[in-house]
């Protein structure tokens, strides 16, 4: 990805802007993903593997089939789960699990 600040996806026959440090995580609904920022959400016909392509590596993670997680919003892990704010959690899949355990070594301090 180019080091813009933003980008634009296609949701009900608009371009809607997104800024990259305001989504807190994506989910994947077939086709579709959802968008969801701290000020808005958004649906749009396009996949996650496209998102995730997109995105700059060192602010999101896939840590499930399902969902992409900004690193920045993540508050704790534990349980094969990731939790961001408020009461907002999500499992951490199978196939996403090394990852995901090579980033907290990567920001662990102590056991």
């Amino acid at each position: 990805m180019a080091s813009n600040d933003f980008f634009f996806v296609r949701s009900g026959g608009t371009a809607q802007k997104i800024m990259v440090d305001s989504i807190v995580y994506i989910e994947s609904l077939r086709n579709y993903s959802k968008i969801y920022s701290s000020n808005m959400e958004v649906m749009t016909l396009t996949t996650m593997r496209d998102l995730e392509g997109f995105l700059p590596k060192d602010k999101f993670m896939r840590i499930h089939k399902s969902y992409i997680v900004a690193l920045d919003k993540i508050q704790k892990m534990g349980g094969h789960m990731v939790y961001l704010e408020k009461d907002l959690y999500f499992p951490i899949g199978e196939t996403f699990r090394k990852d995901v355990n090579s980033f907290i070594s990567k920001y662990s301090i102590g056991n």
